[in-house]
């Protein structure tokens, strides 16, 4: 599993319909913008990992601007993206390859777990795109802050 977790003042996420037209499908104000990445190897226990980790992950400034919360602790919002190009390797050419993603019924299962352990970690549940679907996504990063969480 790759995890990509931005620090974000605010998100928000269309999906492309078939006439090329944008529909906003979820917005988020100052929290985490949550990219998911789910490969063949991943199992529901490395995804409640992840999700424990991402709400857990304390990267909000204090008033010395140390990072000492998370966004758990601060009550922030979270917006979770499915996002297989997360799992590309590049070793050979300049092609990614994406065979070590997981497929579209497995990952769209562990997509969901993460989402009810991230609301269960959070105590609310987070807002996130339509998985297959083409996105736009619009966001303010806040640093930036970019954290990439990886299973092993």
């Amino acid at each position: 599993m790759v995890v990509l977790v931005q620090r974000v003042k605010g998100a928000r996420l269309s999906r492309v319909e078939a006439n090329g037209s944008f529909k906003e499908v979820c917005a988020i104000g100052q929290g985490l913008a949550v990219y998911v990445g789910i490969e063949k190897t991943d199992n529901e226990k490395v995804v409640q990992a992840c999700a424990a980790k991402t709400a857990n992950l304390r990267i909000f400034e204090d008033e010395s601007g140390k990072m000492m919360f998370s966004a758990r602790e601060k009550g922030l919002s979270v917006l979770c993206i499915p996002n297989f190009t997360l799992c590309a390797q590049l070793d050979n050419g300049q092609r990614p390859s994406f065979d070590n993603a997981m497929d579209k019924v497995g990952a769209k299962r562990c997509f969901e777990v993460f989402l009810r352990c991230l609301a269960n970690e959070m105590n609310k549940p987070p807002v996130s795109g339509v998985f297959g679907s083409n996105m736009r996504i619009a966001q303010v990063n806040d640093g930036p802050v970019n954290i990439i969480l990886k299973s092993v």
